[in-house]
This record gives C-alpha cells, sequence and structure tokens, in this order.
C-alpha cells in the first residue's frame, strides 16, 4: 500500500496521501488495469480491494464493474472511490460476471490487464512477479493458494505447471486461475468474455490458445481463491454443457496442427474427467435424485461405453475430493465426513452399477481421496516436531516456504539449501551453500520428488515419507467410513 494511503477495508476514508504513488488521477495510461466485475459481494469487495492497494507495484488502477448488485455493494464501491482515485466504478444491470468483466475492460487505460474476483485477493508481489511477463510475452500466469468461506487457508495450492501453457495443455483443464492471471492489452483485444453461466475464463483461454497466445508460468503463489459453497445444483449441467462444447470448438481448431494431439481419443478422456467433476458435485449438493441427474448428465455428453469404462480409480478419487471441497467450501476431512461421506458412498454404488470404472476402483479412488485430504500444514508441523530447535532445510520451493514459515512461528532455527542459491550469489540470509557440512544438525528434505537428494542426505527427514505416512492413517479411517455407507 502506498505511504499514507487509507486502506479499502476503512470504510470510513479519509484524504489520500498520494506523493509516491506513480499512478495519480492525471495519469491516463497505468501500467496495470486490475478488472473486478462484484455482484452482491459487500462481505467481501472491500477486503478484496485492500490487496491491490497494498501491491509492492503501484502503477495501477482498479476498474470494478457493479453487475446490478441488490446488497451494499453499489455504495461501498462508491465510498471507496471518493479516497483512492485509482479505483474507478462502471455500473450495469445484472448480466453476468463475463458482460461485467467486458463493460471494465472497456473502460479500462491500462497497458496491462489483470483479472481479480470480488471475493478472491493478491498476494502483496503478484503485480509486480506477473508484469513482467505479461509485457514480455503477452499472458502470464502464476500459483495460487485456496481460501476457504472465511478466508482462512485450506492448505491447498495449486501451480501451472513448469512451462508455458497454450493450446495444447488447455485441451486437457484450465490450471489458468483468473485471480492469478494477467494479459496485455494487445491480447485481450483478440477476444472478450462470453455471456457463459460458468467456466467464462476456461471459454476466453482456448479461444485465444487457439490464437496462438502461451501464458507464461510462474511458480510464485500470486493470488489467494476463496472457496464458496456451491449449492445450486442447477449449474452443473450447463456449466458441463458449455465446457464440453467449448473443448469440442477448441480441439477442431487443434487439429490442423500437426504439434497437437487432438484426436477422438483424448477429446472423450478430456469430456471424462470434466463430467466425473461436474456429476460428482451434482450428486454431492442434491443426493436425491441426484445420483440419477448426474448419471445423465455423463450420458447428456454422448461418450461410448468405453470411453467411460477405462475411468480410474485415482481419477474418481481426484474428482470426488474436488467435488467435496466445491460443495462445502473447505477442505475434506473425516471430522466432518458426515456432511459427506453417504452421498459420496451412494455416488460411488451409481458409477459401479453403470460400470464406468474399472473392477475395484473403490481401492484406488481412496487411496487417492486421502492422499489429497492430508494438509501439508500437518505434514510440515511433523517434519518439525521430529526437527529440533536447529535443522538444515533442503528445497525452498512450495513446501520448503511452508515449512520455515512455521518454523518462524514455533521459534525453530532454519538454515536453508537450495541449489538456486549458489555462493556470491543473491542468497537469502539464512540460506548456505548445498555443499556445506551438515556439522551434526538435523535435515529436512522438502520436495516430493527427493530421490536424489534423499541419496546425497542420507538419514533426512522426508517430505513424501510422511506424507505418505499420514495418508495410510487417512486411508484407513476413509476406507472404513465409506465402505460402511456403501453396503448400507
Amino acid at each position: 500500500m502506498s505511504a499514507g494511503s487509507v486502506p479499502f477495508s476503512s470504510v470510513s476514508l479519509a484524504s489520500t496521501d498520494l506523493s509516491k504513488v506513480t499512478n495519480r488521477p492525471d495519469n491516463p495510461r497505468p501500467l496495470v488495469s486490475v478488472i473486478v466485475p462484484a455482484y452482491n459481494a459487500a462481505a467481501t469487495i472491500a477486503q478484496t480491494l485492500r490487496t491491490v492497494q497494498d501491491q509492492t507495484l503501484a502503477d495501477w488502477e482498479v476498474v470494478a464493474c457493479d453487475d446490478g448488485s441488490t446488497d451494499r455493494t453499489p455504495a461501498i464501491l462508491l465510498e471507496l472511490s471518493r479516497s483512492e482515485p485509482r479505483l474507478r466504478v462502471v455500473t450495469q444491470p445484472n448480466a453476468g460476471a463475463g458482460r461485467a468483466r467486458n463493460a471494465a475492460i472497456a473502460a479500462a487505460r491500462g497497458r496491462l490487464i489483470k483479472f481479480l474476483d470480488a471475493d478472491d485477493r493478491l498476494e502483496p508481489a503478484c503485480l509486480q512477479t506477473l508484469a513482467p511477463l505479461a509485457q514480455a510475452h503477452g499472458a502470464a500466469c502464476g500459483s495460487w493458494s485456496i481460501d476457504d468461506a472465511l478466508g482462512e487457508p485450506v492448505g491447498i495450492s495449486v501451480s501451472p505447471g513448469s512451462g508455458p501453457v497454450g493450446l495444447d495443455r488447455l485441451l486437457e483443464d484450465n490450471p489458468v486461475a483468473p485471480s492469478a492471471a494477467m494479459v496485455s492489452r494487445e491480447v485481450m483485444s483478440l477476444e472478450d468474455f462470453s455471456e457463459a453461466p460458468a467456466a467464462a475464463d476456461y471459454d476466453l483461454w482456448l479461444r485465444l490458445a487457439a490464437r496462438g497466445i502461451e501464458w507464461q508460468t510462474t511458480p510464485e503463489t500470486v493470488a489467494r481463491y476463496r472457496l464458496l459453497a456451491s449449492s445450486n445444483s442447477k449449474k452443473c449441467g450447463p456449466a458441463l454443457a458449455h465446457v464440453a462444447a467449448c473443448l469440442r470448438t477448441a480441439f477442431e481448431a487443434a487439429r490442423g496442427d500437426p504439434r497437437i494431439d487432438a484426436s477422438e481419443v483424448r477429446l472423450r478422456t478430456a469430456l471424462r474427467a470434466h463430467a466425473l467433476r461436474y456429476a460428482s458435485l451434482h450428486a454431492l449438493i442434491k443426493p436425491t435424485p441426484g445420483q440419477d441427474d448426474a448419471c445423465d448428465m455423463v450420458e447428456s455428453l454422448g461418450l461410448p461405453l468405453r470411453s467411460m469404462l477405462s475411468a480410474t480409480g485415482g481419477l474418481i478419487g481426484d474428482a470426488s475430493f474436488e467435488a467435496v471441497l466445491a460443495a462445502t467450501a473447505t477442505r475434506p476431512t473425516l471430522t466432518a465426513a458426515a456432511h459427506w461421506n453417504e452421498p459420496l458412498a451412494a455416488w460411488w454404488r451409481a458409477i459401479e452399477q453403470e460400470r464406468w470404472a474399472e473392477a475395484g476402483f473403490a481401492d484406488r479412488a481412496i487411496e487417492r481421496f486421502a492422499s489429497r485430504s492430508v494438509d501439508p500444514r500437518a505434514i510440515a508441523h511433523r517434519l518439525l516436531d521430529s526437527a529440533g530447535a536447529d535443522a538444515v532445510l533442503v528445497g525452498h520451493g512450495t513446501n520448503g516456504r511452508l515449512i520455515e514459515q512455521l518454523a518462524s512461528r514455533r521459534g525453530v532455527r532454519l538454515t536453508i539449501r537450495d541449489d538456486r542459491y549458489q555462493p556470491n550469489t543473491d542468497m537469502p540470509t539464512n540460506a548456505e551453500p548445498m555443499d556445506e557440512p551438515i556439522k551434526g544438525r538435523c535435515v529436512i528434505v522438502s520436495p516430493i520428488a527427493d530421490a536424489g537428494l534423499a541419496r546425497r542426505f542420507p538419514g533426512a527427514l522426508r517430505w513424501p515419507a510422511v506424507a505418505s505416512e499420514l495418508a495410510s492413517v487417512a486411508e484407513a479411517s476413509l476406507r472404513g467410513l465409506l465402505l460402511r455407507s456403501r453396503a448400507a
């Protein structure tokens, strides 16, 4: 936040000292326009906009479009705009998030377009991290973490992966979250958001990718996505139909590119995965008669039986985990299983009866669900419990940074080793070269793929070993719970 400016989360706002703000009201071309569609967002909009005000890069404007809200959203936006000249507000009758985004983009003046939903939040270095990539390549995206409905972390982070995200990657799923993405004005001029009721971002990304656009990625976490419990089962069918139509169009566009596998087999595989996600969510939201409705949703795609027969337990476990996450707006845990175990077991019985999955899929589905239900914070705490007061942390990626954060709170002294930090470079103050003697300290190896490091540091505490141990405990409990429900 610029020195002296008043936080958005303060409803009573005084005059603002903008002496250190690059984008003053008379600046017609800010570097970044942050686009915020808002519909009945009174509970979150001020907090969301505060995270823009807290950015380390100050050359921005916010263009918020009120989409015909019936709560205090318009009044809050008006009051905030009086005290923050970088916030501009446009309004429209309720027409959906897609049209609201388009209206805000049309009013934007920035050279780069940053998307932000009215209930999400940005990490402080988000704009500074994404802007150089978007300037150089036209589009950029980073990792994001997931919060529950109250804005508290659920211990899940999502990465777009390494390397650019183009059409080939997007044909399988959507790794680009709007609040973690930024594009240039030139790229955004190629296509508009559709007015579809769901998956409008995926629709846009596919159309842009078909024009050759690729998102440059960064592993840095740039945004926080807030879960809101899904309670409207009527949206699942139309959302699946829209995604299926978008994918079929994208596959057709890709068939002229010899570098991309746009075969019918790959299309069916992608459609099957999306069908299981949406149908699983529908089955959990509306258990009765949701199982039959969910089956109808899958069959509506016209997938041949042999395509569904190859659905693996792992795929069903992933779809089920994501459905529980979306339906409850919190990480699935056994302590809260009473809210979802019976409808989930009923849905698995329906999958079995429809013969959509491999024989014995439940074992693998339970294993996959249990492994994803383990909170990384629990893994980090277990490692620190065994490490003592002074340890060496090997690896400073997502897991390593989580361990470092929790160690600081617990008063554990950590020295970091990572191959990125070489002598005579800009090393963190608590980092040391990888080949420095251990000197009797406990070693924590944080990467998941750690075979090489495990050989390099024999006897180290290993993230995947602890994760596997905790997953085994969760698996045993989940197996008993779900199998009892399936037998009921």
